[in-house]
């Protein structure tokens, strides 16, 4: 992510400074935008697409959270067992797309994913029905 940001905010400067010497704050906040899409692509999607539509689910209602995520609000959230969502939290965490936090709760293990599926979170809700 910080090889992005650089690589974005020179891109910006360039881009609007008429010396070049500068990166403005307004150059480097445009920056992490872009920063951040391109993490999106490179990193949040490829992950996303390895995993199952009940996987991405998971990681959906998680996103609902700003923090870390209680896996009794996950079971609720689902409206299944213990069982049926410690299988998934257990695959998720073999993935490595999540990470213990505390006794029953989880977080994301890839920066910024939270973002990503609060931005995408309907793109995949849609994948999942035409995939049923």
């Amino acid at each position: 992510m910080i090889q992005l940001v650089g690589q974005c905010s020179f891109r910006e400067k360039e881009r609007i400074s008429d010396d070049g010497s500068e990166i403005s704050i307004d150059s480097a906040q445009r920056a992490v935008a872009t920063a951040q899409r391109k993490l999106g692509q490179l990193v949040h999607e490829p992950a996303l697409s390895d995993l199952s539509n009940v996987d991405r689910s998971f990681l959906v209602y998680m996103a609902q959270n700003d923090g870390p995520t209680k896996i009794s609000d996950i079971k609720a959230r689902f409206n299944k067992t213990d069982s049926y969502v410690g299988n998934y939290r257990r695959r998720l965490l073999d993935a490595e797309m999540i990470t213990t936090t505390g006794h029953g709760e989880v977080d994301f293990a890839l920066p910024y994913m939270r973002d990503y599926l609060r931005e995408h979170a309907a793109s995949l809700i849609v994948e999942d029905f035409d995939s049923q």
